[in-house]
C-alpha cells in the first residue's frame, strides 16, 4: 500500500469516527442515495451488493485459501475527483451514524466501510456492526441482511474462517425468505455455497439465478461458476451415465470407465444407485432382460469402486443384493431400490413431504433385509426433513446413520456429519456447525 494512500484513508476514517457522535440530521435518504450512486459505481466486493447494478470483474488471487480470495475494483486513489466526491459522502454519512442512526444510514456506512477494508483493518468489522444494527431496525430490509451476507463473506475471505461464511449463509437464506426474486439474493446465495464447498446445492442455485438474471455481464459471470462447477461431459464422464450404460447391452464397459471411477468416485456411486433403481423398476415390470443388465452393470461399478479403494457403500448395497434369501426378498430389495430412486427425483424438485414418504418406504425395506443402502436413503430423509425445517428429526435420523456407519463407508459418514453441521447452521448455532464440519472433512478426503 502506498503511504500517502494509506496515511489519506485512515484521515477519512479518522473523519467518520469523529463525526460519528453528531445528531441525526433531516435528509438521510437523499444523502444515502447519493453516497450510494458514488459508491456503486465500480463493483468492490466479491459478493453482489443489493444495488450494485454495474458489474466489474473480481479476479481470484488465493484459490487455495480456505475461504478462496478475490480481487475487484480497486478503491480510489487520493487525489482523485472520485476519491474526493466519496470522501464528502462519507463524511456526511457519518454524521448520520449515531446511536439513533435510521437503517438507511447504517446500511450506507457499512458500505464506506467495505470499500475501505484493505486500507482499515477494522473495516470490515464496522460494517458488519452497522449492517446487524441495520438488521435489527428493519428485520423486513431483504437488501440489508443481503448486504450483510457480503460483509460476513469479505470477514470470512480477511480471517479465512468458515464461522462468517456460515453466518453469511444465514443472512442470505432470511433474505431469500423475505424476496426470493432479487437477484443479489440469489447470486450471493450461489457464491456462497460455492464457497462452502457444497457443490449439487451450489449448481442449482447458479441455474436458479440465471432464471432471473437479465444483466449480460452478471449472466456471464454466473454462467463461469456454473461451467466451473458442473461435472466434466468428456467421453468418460458422458458414459457413466445409467442410460449410457445401459444401452451398451452386453457389451464391455466403456473406455476409460475404471480410470473415470477412480477420479470421480461420488459420481460413480450416484450412478451405482440410480442403476439399481432401473433394475427396481425391471423387476416390477417383469423386464427379465433388463433387470440382469441392470444388475450387471451395478457389479461393474462396485468392482470398480473396490478397486479404486473408495467408499464401500455401493458395494455393500450390491452384496446384500447378491446374498442368498430367495426371490421375495429380491423382490422386496428392487422395490426398496425403485422407492430410493423415486424419492430423489422428487427431492430434487423440492418435494420434500413425498421425497420423505418415498424414503422412509425405501429405508423401512432396506433396513429390514439388511442392506447398508439403508444408510444412504436416511440421509437423504434427514435431508428432506431438514428442508421442511424439522431440525429435530433431520437430527435423530442422522444421528443414527452416523451410528450405524462402519469405518469403510467415509463418503456416507461425511455426509451425515455434514448435515448434522447444516441443522445447526440453519437454527444459528455456528460453532456446533462449525465443529461438525470440521469433523466432516476427514471423512470426505477418504471418501
Amino acid at each position: 500500500m502506498h503511504l500517502s494512500r494509506a496515511l489519506t484513508a485512515w484521515a477519512v476514517v479518522a473523519v467518520l469516527v469523529a463525526l460519528a457522535g453528531c445528531a441525526a440530521a433531516a435528509g438521510d435518504a437523499a444523502t444515502a442515495t447519493r453516497a450510494e450512486s458514488a459508491l456503486l459505481r465500480e463493483r468492490f466486493t466479491a459478493g453482489r451488493l443489493a444495488r450494485q447494478s454495474a458489474w466489474g470483474p473480481c479476479v481470484l488471487v488465493d484459490s487455495v485459501a480456505l475461504v478462496p480470495r478475490s480481487s475487484c475494483a480497486r478503491v480510489p486513489k487520493p487525489g482523485t475527483r472520485q476519491f474526493d466526491e466519496i470522501s464528502a459522502l462519507a463524511v456526511n454519512v457519518a454524521r448520520r451514524r449515531t446511536s439513533g442512526a435510521s437503517a438507511r444510514t447504517l446500511h450506507t456506512a457499512a458500505l464506506v466501510d467495505l470499500l475501505w477494508r484493505e486500507e482499515t483493518l477494522a473495516g470490515v468489522d464496522r460494517a458488519v456492526a452497522s449492517l446487524e444494527r441495520a438488521a435489527a431496525l428493519a428485520p423486513g430490509a431483504a437488501a440489508v441482511l443481503n448486504d450483510l451476507a457480503v460483509a460476513r463473506l469479505a470477514l470470512a475471505e480477511r480471517d479465512q474462517q468458515l464461522r462468517p461464511l456460515l453466518q453469511a449463509l444465514d443472512a442470505i437464506e432470511r433474505a431469500r425468505m423475505l424476496d426470493d426474486t432479487l437477484a443479489p439474493v440469489l447470486f450471493n446465495r450461489a457464491l456462497i455455497l460455492e464457497r462452502l464447498y457444497l457443490v449439487a446445492s451450489a449448481r442449482r442455485a447458479w441455474a436458479r439465478y440465471l432464471v432471473v438474471e437479465r444483466d449480460s455481464a452478471w449472466r456471464r459471470e454466473a454462467t463461469t461458476h456454473a461451467r466451473r462447477l458442473a461435472p466434466s461431459r468428456d467421453s468418460a464422464l458422458a458414459a457413466l451415465g445409467p442410460d449410457e450404460l445401459l444401452a451398451r447391452g452386453d457389451g464391455p464397459m466403456p473406455a476409460g470407465f475404471h480410470d473415470l471411477v477412480r477420479r470421480a468416485p461420488q459420481s460413480a456411486r450416484e450412478t451405482g444407485f440410480a442403476v439399481l433403481g432401473e433394475w427396481g423398476r425391471a423387476v416390477g415390470g417383469g423386464d427379465t432382460s433388463r433387470a440382469r443388465l441392470a444388475l450387471d452393470v451395478a457389479r461393474e461399478i462396485a468392482n470398480a469402486l473396490d478397486a479404486a479403494g473408495a467408499d464401500r457403500s455401493f458395494a455393500l448395497a450390491v452384496r446384500a443384493i447378491d446374498a442368498p434369501g430367495g426371490g421375495a426378498r429380491r423382490r422386496a430389495l428392487a422395490g426398496a431400490h425403485a422407492d430410493f430412486v423415486d424419492g430423489y427425483a422428487l427431492f430434487n424438485r423440492a418435494a420434500y413431504d413425498d421425497a420423505a414418504r418415498a424414503f422412509e418406504r425405501a429405508e423401512r425395506v432396506l433396513r429390514t433385509l439388511g442392506s447398508p443402502a439403508s444408510r444412504w436413503v436416511a440421509v437423504y430423509r434427514a435431508a428432506a426433513a431438514l428442508n421442511r425445517g424439522d431440525y429435530a428429526a433431520g437430527d435423530a435420523i442422522l444421528r443414527r446413520a452416523t451410528a450405524d456407519a462402519t469405518p469403510a463407508e467415509p463418503a456416507l459418514l461425511g455426509k451425515a456429519t455434514w448435515g448434522l453441521g447444516l441443522s445447526q447452521v440453519r437454527r444459528g448455532a455456528y460453532e456446533a456447525a462449525n465443529s461438525y464440519y470440521r469433523e466432516a472433512a476427514p471423512h470426505f478426503v477418504r471418501a
